[in-house]
């Protein structure tokens, strides 16, 4: 097993991986568990020795991308067609992990994905048994390679897609590489079925590898586009912009970011339709230094002009100019991620009714964690949330409840879908805008505050779920057994002393306990839980039944309304797939209780 550093994306969280003395130590430290392991994992297919004089048949490579070159010289070095000898096996693999670490140095997606990542490669060797054929042997060699997220934590937690088999970016299509699709469908009752597109582009480095100064990769000028089409409705969803942001934050700096973006929405508003153009521009910090809870956190703050019109019964055209700031920070509590976002915009209708500003500020508070053992585990979550506006607030821009197509938890920390402010209160049994009040006219209008509690449950089947991590014996004796898992974790304190060295050599601190609690705090607050999670409990896929459970309460005019909802659902996660799909049935108040929603989402990222 060897660990490989990402260099500019690890020094995103401190700049302590990024030299080439460290890589260097790693590389031949875990080398040697590497040698070690080859030809002793605990399988009865390893036992062939050249002694036996067996004939290679075949040798794959259990991979995606696989270059045809690699393919054909890892045949050539093991022979295929030649007497088996087990001495092969160890030039093989290193063929097969320079070419790995070569790929994964040259894709330019390794400066957009700030990270580390750790490789181990197994090999299997098999007797081919068949009517026709004998003293011939299979070869399989499988690379396990795990990219470890060291900003967006979170992005290791949370029960998002992920797989261990390794990709060989320098092969995957142009088109692929470049703009990072992430594609899905989505369906509820008031928007219907719709298909989403949303892409990232970095054109600073969309031709590979960035030249010139050696900070180039800290630098990134991202062109976004994403799209939501209703299938069966007019509605729609469309937003592109530009950002150009440096990446170089660590417990010392900020991180920074400037973009501009525009908009189209065409989205339900109760029983009407409301639709918007928007322009704006956005400025935005990030910074990975402890912030009261807070271990990451984002501000941003924008200006914007939309034009917006609504209303079936009496259509008004309005135009308003905002100001908007938000704070979002990630924590860890216990065994999970908890995150936080507060939001506030003050707006100036051009020609609408009062003509004066209007205020809202929201806010979104989220928990994800696991309960039990291993891998078999309950995975619960908690969103809730709440809102207040004052001023004479438009239609448009009301609290509204209902099922939405945004998900806080699992947004990036800094992207522009957790900037803007919640629409109002989650209730999954209504559709999206669905939910509103009526006014003394018998007018269905939105709120003016709000709360909501969301509850998911996700119940482990131990037969529909993988490990991650499989329990590879590395070597064992009569006092220990070493597994890939355990090698995995053991890391952990080789990256402390990185640190300890990197601190002082780098960021000029003294060589003393206040410099080994600044490591102990980096490796404790990210490091570790992150790898013991990804080692213990991630699945490669799972299959788990849901319960879901809703409460909200929706106020206007000193009135309110309140909901309560219950279903049953299911969560899918198969590699890069990531489905979540089920029924929310309303159980009160009496005027809403024919009324359910049943609603998908399914999400295929990272389709390299």
């Amino acid at each position: 097993m060897m660990v490989e550093n990402d260099g500019v994306c690890f020094k995103a969280a401190l700049k302590m991986l990024s030299r080439n003395g460290f890589v260097l130590k790693i590389f031949l430290f875990l080398l040697l568990i590497s040698d070690i392991a080859s030809g002793q994992a605990a399988d009865s297919c390893n036992a062939i020795t050249a002694s036996m004089h067996y004939t290679v048949r075949s040798v794959s490579i259990k991979g995606r991308f696989v270059p045809d070159v690699l393919q054909q010289k890892t045949e050539q070095i093991i022979g295929v067609g030649t007497l088996f000898d087990p001495a092969r096996l160890g030039p093989a693999q290193e063929e097969i992990r320079t070419a790995l670490v070569s790929s994964e140095q040259n894709f330019f997606m390794r400066f957009v994905k700030q990270s580390s990542s750790v490789l181990y490669i197994y090999t299997k060797v098999c007797p081919v048994v068949t009517d026709s054929t004998s003293g011939q042997v299979s070869v399989e060699i499988f690379p396990y390679y795990l990219r470890v997220d060291l900003v967006s934590i979170g992005d290791n937690i949370l029960p998002i897609p992920r797989s261990a088999r390794p990709v060989f970016f320098t092969q995957v299509p142009p088109i692929l590489r470049i703009t990072s699709p992430i594609a899905g469908f989505y369906n509820d009752r008031n928007y219907g079925p719709a298909i989403f597109v949303r892409t990232n582009t970095d054109l600073l480095h969309v031709l590979g590898k960035p030249s010139g100064r050696k900070d180039n990769g800290l630098w990134h000028l991202n062109f976004g586009l994403q799209i939501r089409k209703s299938l069966s409705e007019s509605f729609n969803d469309i937003g592109t912009g530009f950002e150009l942001n440096r990446s170089d934050f660590n417990v010392k700096n900020l991180g920074w970011s400037l973009g501009g973006y525009y908009g189209h929405q065409s989205l339900p508003l109760g029983k009407e339709e409301s639709t918007r153009n928007v322009f704006g521009v956005n400025v935005g910090m990030t910074g990975i230094r402890r912030l009261l809870v807070f271990s990451k956190y984002a501000v941003n703050a924008g200006f914007r002009y939309s034009r917006n019109d609504f209303g079936n019964q009496a259509r008004q055209f309005v135009s308003e100019r905002g100001l908007r700031i938000a704070f979002i920070g990630d924590s860890r509590i216990g065994q999970g991620m908890s995150r936080f976002g507060i939001y506030f915009d003050d707006n100036f209708p051009k020609n609408f009714d009062s003509g004066t500003s209007y205020q809202r500020l929201s806010s979104n508070l989220g928990y994800n964690t696991v309960i039990g053992k291993e891998h078999n585990n309950i995975d619960m979550e908690v969103l809730a949330g709440g809102g207040l506006s004052w001023g004479n607030v438009p239609l448009y821009n009301q609290f509204w409840s209902g099922n939405g197509a945004r998900n806080f938890m699992y947004e990036s920390l800094s992207g522009m879908a957790n900037q803007g402010y919640s629409p109002g209160p989650s209730v999954r049994s209504l559709g999206e805008n669905e939910g509103g009040m009526r006014n003394p006219s018998g007018y269905l209008q939105g709120g003016s505050a709000y709360w909501h509690i969301n509850l998911n449950l996700s119940i482990p089947i131990r037969a529909w779920s993988r490990p991650l991590i499989p329990d590879i014996v590395i070597s064992e004796t009569a006092r220990r057994r070493s597994t890939l898992r355990s090698a995995l974790k053991g890391v952990v304190e080789t990256t402390k002393n990185a640190i300890i060295s990197d601190l002082i050599d780098n960021d000029s601190l003294p060589d003393n306990e206040e410099t080994e609690k600044i490591a102990d705090n980096i490796v404790n607050r990210d490091i570790r839980p992150t790898i013991n999670f990804l080692a213990d409990r991630a699945n490669v896929y799972a299959i788990k039944p849901v319960a879901l459970f809703d409460m909200a309460r929706l106020y206007n005019d000193g009135n309110s309304k309140t909901w309560y909802a219950a279903g049953a659902g299911l969560q899918v996660i198969i590699i890069n797939a990531r489905l979540q799909a089920g029924y929310m049935h309303t159980l009160s108040p009496a005027s809403d209780h024919h009324k359910g929603n049943f609603f998908v989402k399914l999400t295929v990222s990272d389709f390299y």
